[in-house]
């Protein structure tokens, strides 16, 4: 069943189908309907060493290229998950009620977890950017028009004409302009919309942010959870470090 499930939707969905017959067959042998588990000995199916890393993080100069080359309305979203870390699904569906006195706030629609923070000067400027956009387009539609973009029970993120943005049109409009990048060599393979949650926690842990702080930008229910970032900085680091050291010594053989 795992193999059957790889080769139709790959190693993710296999592992998953692992996981959940795993704990089904541990439910029935403890209630004594089994008398073993048979997926207990299943391995999972192992990233091959030379894939490229899902859902990698953005570099700065990755960020600031995207942003440029990008309509408007994706520069919002865009901003909105790299200044936050929220979801693909969350940015598409956050309404401006969430978005009071420069703070974000709301629920995470995955975890259920209260999101709270203050708003990065980046997505401010671009939010603002945003209200006086709205405005613009209510006045050339008569001075009784409230902009649709501005309603609190509005998602942030629009269309180019104003509506809202499923998070299927969100998906397709970025990966649009981001295989184009990639074609045309301005960006590496492997940019995602969730990449950006890895680059928040990423840039944080470079900033030396220690796990519970990191988490509490994030939102991830246990701090083991982000640790690995702060491990990988660590790491980051000590490269760089080993590199600058300079002992003075002539090592050269006589």
């Amino acid at each position: 069943m795992r193999d059957a499930a790889f080769k139709k939707k790959k190693r993710h969905f296999a592992n998953y189908v692992k996981t959940v017959l795993s704990l089904l067959f541990a439910w029935a042998v403890s209630r004594g309907l089994m008398e073993i588990n048979p997926a207990a000995r299943v391995k999972k199916i192992r990233r091959p060493k030379n894939a490229t890393e899902a859902n990698r993080a953005w570099t700065r100069e990755e960020l600031q290229i995207v942003l440029a080359e990008n309509p408007f309305e994706l520069r919002v979203a865009i901003a909105l998950a790299v200044c936050t870390a929220l979801r693909e699904g969350d940015v598409a569906t956050w309404l401006w009620s969430g978005y009071k006195d420069r703070l974000i706030q709301g629920r995470d629609a995955k975890t259920g977890s209260p999101v709270w923070m203050p708003v990065h000067p980046m997505l401010i400027a671009l939010l603002e950017e945003h209200r006086e956009r709205a405005t613009g387009r209510a006045k050339n539609k008569g001075a009784n028009v409230v902009p649709l973009s501005l309603s609190p029970e509005m998602p942030i993120v629009t269309g180019q004409r104003g509506g809202p943005m499923t998070e299927a049109g969100l998906r397709s409009n970025f990966f649009k302009i981001i295989r184009r990048l990639v074609q045309e060599g301005k960006v590496a393979p492997g940019l995602t919309f969730h990449g950006l949650r890895t680059t928040t926690a990423t840039m944080l842990a470079d900033a030396d942010c220690d796990d519970t702080t990191i988490q509490a930008v994030t939102g991830h229910k246990t701090v083991a959870m982000v640790a690995h970032y702060r491990r990988r900085a660590k790491k980051r680091r000590a490269a760089k470090g080993i590199a600058k050291l300079d002992f003075g010594l002539d090592t050269s053989s006589p």
